[in-house]
Protein backbone atom coordinates (compact mmCIF):
# COMPACT_ATOMS: atom_id res chain seq x y z
CA UNK A 1 0.00 0.00 0.00
CA UNK A 2 1.46 3.32 -1.13
CA UNK A 3 0.13 5.54 1.67
CA UNK A 4 1.84 7.99 3.99
CA UNK A 5 1.49 7.52 7.73
CA UNK A 6 -0.22 10.92 8.14
CA UNK A 7 -2.86 10.09 5.52
CA UNK A 8 -3.47 6.62 6.96
CA UNK A 9 -3.74 8.01 10.51
CA UNK A 10 -6.31 10.63 9.42
CA UNK A 11 -8.38 8.07 7.49
CA UNK A 12 -8.26 5.65 10.44
CA UNK A 13 -9.45 8.40 12.77
CA UNK A 14 -12.26 9.33 10.37
CA UNK A 15 -13.47 5.73 10.20
CA UNK A 16 -13.25 5.38 13.97
CA UNK A 17 -15.24 8.59 14.39
CA UNK A 18 -17.93 7.69 11.83
CA UNK A 19 -18.31 4.01 12.61
CA UNK A 20 -18.30 4.46 16.41
CA UNK A 21 -20.22 7.75 16.77
CA UNK A 22 -17.31 9.80 18.09
CA UNK A 23 -17.89 13.29 16.65
CA UNK A 24 -15.20 14.86 18.86
CA UNK A 25 -12.51 13.07 16.80
CA UNK A 26 -13.42 14.85 13.54
CA UNK A 27 -11.48 17.99 14.51
CA UNK A 28 -8.31 15.90 14.27
CA UNK A 29 -9.27 14.83 10.72
CA UNK A 30 -10.75 17.87 8.94
CA UNK A 31 -9.79 21.53 8.66
CA UNK A 32 -12.35 24.00 10.01
CA UNK A 33 -13.27 25.11 6.46
CA UNK A 34 -13.05 21.66 4.84
CA UNK A 35 -15.55 20.64 2.19
CA UNK A 36 -17.39 17.39 1.54
CA UNK A 37 -18.79 16.35 -1.83
CA UNK A 38 -21.15 13.37 -2.03
CA UNK A 39 -21.74 11.67 -5.37
CA UNK A 40 -24.63 9.29 -4.69
CA UNK A 41 -25.48 6.93 -7.56
CA UNK A 42 -28.18 4.95 -5.77
CA UNK A 43 -31.66 5.60 -4.37
CA UNK A 44 -30.99 3.47 -1.26
CA UNK A 45 -29.33 6.28 0.70
CA UNK A 46 -29.30 10.08 0.60
CA UNK A 47 -26.82 12.78 1.57
CA UNK A 48 -26.48 16.48 0.79
CA UNK A 49 -24.32 16.85 -2.34
CA UNK A 50 -22.12 19.59 -0.83
CA UNK A 51 -21.25 20.33 2.80
CA UNK A 52 -18.78 22.95 4.03
CA UNK A 53 -17.17 23.31 7.44
CA UNK A 54 -16.04 20.93 10.15
CA UNK A 55 -19.25 21.18 12.20
CA UNK A 56 -21.50 20.58 9.20
CA UNK A 57 -19.38 17.66 7.96
CA UNK A 58 -19.43 16.16 11.46
CA UNK A 59 -23.23 16.48 11.56
CA UNK A 60 -23.63 14.76 8.18
CA UNK A 61 -21.06 11.97 8.53
CA UNK A 62 -21.21 11.21 12.24
CA UNK A 63 -24.13 12.62 14.24
CA UNK A 64 -26.94 12.26 11.68
CA UNK A 65 -25.49 9.07 10.20
CA UNK A 66 -25.37 7.36 13.59
CA UNK A 67 -28.97 8.32 14.35
CA UNK A 68 -30.04 6.02 11.52
CA UNK A 69 -27.29 3.39 11.36
CA UNK A 70 -25.57 1.17 13.89
CA UNK A 71 -23.10 -1.72 13.80
CA UNK A 72 -21.20 0.23 11.11
CA UNK A 73 -18.15 -1.34 9.48
CA UNK A 74 -16.24 0.69 6.89
CA UNK A 75 -13.37 -0.97 5.05
CA UNK A 76 -10.76 0.72 2.88
CA UNK A 77 -9.42 -1.65 0.24
CA UNK A 78 -5.62 -1.61 0.47
CA UNK A 79 -4.82 -2.78 -3.06
CA UNK A 80 -6.94 0.06 -4.53
CA UNK A 81 -4.99 2.86 -2.80
CA UNK A 82 -3.39 5.52 -5.00
CA UNK A 83 -1.65 8.24 -3.02
CA UNK A 84 0.72 11.20 -3.25
CA UNK A 85 1.61 14.05 -0.88
CA UNK A 86 -1.74 15.83 -1.27
CA UNK A 87 -4.28 13.13 -2.20
CA UNK A 88 -5.30 9.59 -1.37
CA UNK A 89 -7.87 7.65 -3.36
CA UNK A 90 -9.24 4.24 -2.45
CA UNK A 91 -12.26 1.98 -2.78
CA UNK A 92 -14.41 1.39 0.28
CA UNK A 93 -17.09 -1.02 1.43
CA UNK A 94 -19.60 -0.39 4.21
CA UNK A 95 -21.91 -2.75 6.07
CA UNK A 96 -24.34 -1.39 8.65
CA UNK A 97 -27.67 -1.98 10.30
CA UNK A 98 -30.50 0.48 9.58
CA UNK A 99 -32.03 0.84 13.04
CA UNK A 100 -35.18 2.51 11.73
CA UNK A 101 -36.03 0.05 8.94
CA UNK A 102 -34.50 -2.95 10.72
CA UNK A 103 -32.49 -4.14 7.74
CA UNK A 104 -28.85 -4.41 6.73
CA UNK A 105 -27.29 -1.95 4.28
CA UNK A 106 -24.28 -2.95 2.20
CA UNK A 107 -22.55 -0.65 -0.26
CA UNK A 108 -19.37 0.33 -2.01
CA UNK A 109 -17.75 3.30 -3.63
CA UNK A 110 -14.67 5.51 -3.67
CA UNK A 111 -12.97 7.98 -1.36
CA UNK A 112 -10.92 10.88 -2.66
CA UNK A 113 -9.10 12.62 0.20
CA UNK A 114 -7.30 15.94 -0.31
CA UNK A 115 -4.91 16.93 2.45
CA UNK A 116 -3.43 20.23 3.54
CA UNK A 117 -0.55 19.10 5.73
CA UNK A 118 -2.06 16.56 8.15
CA UNK A 119 -5.71 17.62 7.93
CA UNK A 120 -8.28 16.93 5.22
CA UNK A 121 -9.27 20.01 3.24
CA UNK A 122 -11.66 18.21 0.87
CA UNK A 123 -13.28 14.78 0.79
CA UNK A 124 -15.28 13.36 -2.09
CA UNK A 125 -17.30 10.24 -1.29
CA UNK A 126 -18.78 8.39 -4.23
CA UNK A 127 -21.47 5.84 -3.40
CA UNK A 128 -21.63 3.54 -6.42
CA UNK A 129 -24.10 1.02 -5.04
CA UNK A 130 -26.05 0.39 -1.85
CA UNK A 131 -28.51 -2.40 -1.22
CA UNK A 132 -30.83 -3.28 1.65
CA UNK A 133 -30.99 -6.86 2.92
CA UNK A 134 -33.37 -8.52 5.34
CA UNK A 135 -32.27 -8.59 8.96
CA UNK A 136 -32.20 -12.43 8.77
CA UNK A 137 -29.02 -12.10 6.68
CA UNK A 138 -27.20 -10.22 9.46
CA UNK A 139 -25.78 -13.13 11.44
CA UNK A 140 -23.89 -14.61 8.49
CA UNK A 141 -22.72 -11.20 7.24
CA UNK A 142 -21.51 -9.88 10.60
CA UNK A 143 -19.79 -13.20 11.41
CA UNK A 144 -17.90 -12.94 8.10
CA UNK A 145 -17.07 -9.27 8.76
CA UNK A 146 -15.49 -10.09 12.09
CA UNK A 147 -12.95 -12.27 10.28
CA UNK A 148 -11.77 -9.32 8.17
CA UNK A 149 -8.85 -6.99 8.86
CA UNK A 150 -10.48 -3.72 9.93
CA UNK A 151 -10.51 -1.03 8.64
CA UNK A 152 -7.87 -1.84 5.96
CA UNK A 153 -8.38 -5.01 3.97
CA UNK A 154 -6.95 -6.47 0.78
CA UNK A 155 -9.64 -7.21 -1.84
CA UNK A 156 -8.62 -10.87 -2.22
CA UNK A 157 -8.93 -11.41 1.54
CA UNK A 158 -12.19 -9.49 1.63
CA UNK A 159 -13.74 -11.58 -1.15
CA UNK A 160 -12.72 -14.87 0.44
CA UNK A 161 -15.71 -16.78 1.83
CA UNK A 162 -17.98 -13.81 1.17
CA UNK A 163 -21.64 -14.62 1.87
CA UNK A 164 -23.67 -15.11 -1.32
CA UNK A 165 -26.14 -12.40 -0.24
CA UNK A 166 -23.46 -9.72 -0.73
CA UNK A 167 -21.60 -11.19 -3.70
CA UNK A 168 -22.41 -8.02 -5.69
CA UNK A 169 -19.45 -6.49 -3.83
CA UNK A 170 -17.13 -8.48 -6.10
CA UNK A 171 -18.06 -6.12 -8.90
CA UNK A 172 -17.35 -3.09 -6.75
CA UNK A 173 -13.91 -4.30 -5.75
CA UNK A 174 -12.80 -5.41 -9.21
CA UNK A 175 -14.12 -2.47 -11.28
Amino acid sequence: MNLSKKHKDAINLYIRSKDNNKPYLMGSVFEDLASLTMEVKTDEIAFPSETVGLDSITNVLVRNFNRTYEDIYTFCITDSVVSNDQQTLCKWVVVMRDSEKENIRVGYGDYKWTFNNELVSQLTITIEKMIALDENESSEIFSWLNKQSYPWCDSADFLEEMPASISFLKHGLTR
